[in-house]
């Protein structure tokens, strides 16, 4: 009986290094699940950035704030004219 508890324990500690290994692997899988998320999300956020980029450089500086004002004029105009013609439509 002890001779078989004995060869029970000796299987057991002879995989528990196996054992260790995948658990080890375990933990270091999930933190690198991690942080290869962060650098997914980072990666995306820089690439939102550079396509929008030039939105923001559009506007800056004094140059920026006269192609504002032509901006605004332009929306103005487009507005403007949709509602002249709307009028002379549906004025009978």
């Amino acid at each position: 009986m002890v001779l078989q508890c004995w060869i029970v324990f000796l299987d057991i500690y002879e995989f528990h290094s196996a054992f260790s290994a995948i658990e080890t692997a375990t933990s270091a899988n999930v933190k690198g699940h991690k942080y290869r998320q962060k650098m997914k999300d980072a990666i995306e956020d820089g690439e939102r950035r550079r396509k929008y980029r030039w939105i923001g450089r559009m506007f800056k500086g004094f140059g920026g704030a006269i192609m504002g004002l032509l901006w605004i004029g332009m929306i103005f105009a487009i507005v403007g004219a949709a509602g002249y013609f709307g009028w002379l439509y549906f004025n009978p």
